[in-house]
C-alpha cells in the first residue's frame, strides 16, 4: 500500500488519529469510523473539482456525509451532476 500502510484500515485509523490530534476534526464526533469531517473541507471540495478527472466530469458521485456537503455544493454550482443515496438510505418512492 502507498506511504508504507500495511492496508486500508491501518491508513484510514492514521487520518483519524492525526485529525484529532492536530485539532482539524469538526463535527461529529469522533471521526473514527466514518468519513471524517474537517476543517478546510469547502476549500479542499474546490481545490478537488480543479484537478483531473473531477475537473471535465460531467457527473460525480457523493455521499451524503456532513463533510461532502462543500463538495456537493461546489458541484451544483459548477453544473455538475450529482449522483447519490438520500441520507439514512431512504428510499425512493413512486
Amino acid at each position: 500500500m502507498a506511504w508504507g500502510f500495511p492496508d486500508k484500515s491501518a491508513a484510514r485509523q492514521w487520518v483519524w488519529d492525526r485529525l484529532v490530534a492536530e485539532g482539524m476534526a469538526r463535527f461529529p464526533f469522533p471521526p473514527h469510523g466514518r468519513i471524517p469531517n474537517f476543517a478546510g473541507a469547502g476549500l479542499e471540495a474546490a481545490r478537488l473539482l480543479e484537478i483531473e478527472p473531477w475537473k471535465s466530469s460531467k457527473a460525480i458521485k457523493v455521499n451524503p456525509d456532513l463533510p461532502q456537503r462543500p463538495l456537493r455544493a461546489e458541484a451544483l454550482r459548477r453544473g455538475i451532476l450529482r449522483l447519490g443515496q438520500l441520507p439514512g438510505n431512504v428510499a425512493w418512492r413512486t
